[in-house]
């Protein structure tokens, strides 16, 4: 939907995979590794994911240089586009300011070790989407199963889930962080809800345009509304990640027989979770989400 926005509605220009076009600029920050497999993880990643086309010899040396297209390991995860703007076509800002400024920390979106830290400036927005905690549960167990080799049971990953300890996780912390902070800063973050795009996506096209400072007619909106459905984003190969499944099971990174008819756009329906949870499962979940949320505004 951003990209499209941003893009003039091109949808021939859409057809690209959208790693490629859309670069995921804070994917290494999320992982800590040692730097040899990181450089070749990473090569392999870049490969297939955006569009990188040279060798491993050029690679290497643009890790070692700091120069690829997130970060390099001695800044401690900042992003290579907040520090110098250098990516073509994404929007940021210009270079953070010193450590000792009182800019620098205008909004910090933080994990225990404060990585998650993001300089505000009128040009610099965050599109934050979030879902129901028990949707997203079972939503990311699929998710792992396909495109993170989870090999584990259903059960497991819902206690890991609740711990926090998955990737982008806790939970609730993340959501609540960005949800004070949109608060405070409503022209650099917009906050939407995944279920509010269910029931009403023509309004959240309208309202994310408004906020990129692109307005859409009513013609496009609907235009866009129709290429954004569920059914056409699941058979778009763009945006369907089959393309990646498929490399994950000829290179056996994925449990084959679990995964044999999984698919990354599965059914995008509210409630989904009803599927998998037991009705234990979901009482548990009723009280983390009412412990989490005491003291704040913020609902589903």
């Amino acid at each position: 939907m951003v990209w499209c926005i941003a893009n003039n509605l091109d949808f021939e220009a859409a057809k690209v995979f959208l790693p490629e076009r859309f670069p995921f600029l804070e994917a290494i920050i999320y992982v800590t590794r040692n730097p040899k497999d990181t450089c070749v993880s990473y090569y392999h990643h870049c490969q297939l994911l955006e569009g990188y086309r040279g060798n491993f010899e050029d690679f290497f040396k643009i890790f070692l240089d700091g120069l690829g297209p997130y970060s390099d390991l001695s800044r401690g995860g900042e992003s290579l586009a907040y520090r110098k703007g250098e990516i073509e076509g994404v929007g940021v800002g210009p270079p953070r300011p010193p450590k000792d400024s009182p800019d620098y920390d205008n909004l910090s979106i933080l994990s225990d070790k404060k990585v998650f830290i993001f300089p505000l400036y009128p040009i610099f927005q965050i599109i934050y989407v979030t879902r129901n905690p028990k949707d997203t549960c079972v939503s990311y167990y699929h998710h792992c199963q396909l495109l993170e080799g989870y090999r584990g049971n259903f059960e497991d990953f819902f206690k890991i889930f609740l711990d926090g300890l998955v990737c982008f996780g806790p939970f609730w912390e993340h959501v609540l962080e960005f949800w004070e902070a949109s608060k405070r800063n409503p022209e650099n973050i917009l906050f939407l809800k995944y279920e509010d795009m269910k029931k009403d996506l023509k309004s959240i096209i309208q309202r994310t345009g408004k906020f990129l400072d692109h307005p859409l007619s009513t013609p496009d909106i609907l235009q866009l509304e129709d290429h954004l459905s569920f059914e056409s984003m699941k058979e778009n190969r763009a945006t369907n990640y089959e393309l990646v499944i498929e490399i994950n099971k000829e290179n056996n990174l994925i449990d084959k027989e679990k995964c044999e008819r999984g698919a990354f756009m599965r059914s995008g329906k509210i409630g989904g979770w009803k599927a998998l949870m037991t009705n234990e499962m979901s009482n548990q979940v009723d009280l983390w989400t009412k412990d989490n949320l005491a003291g704040s505004d913020f609902s589903f």
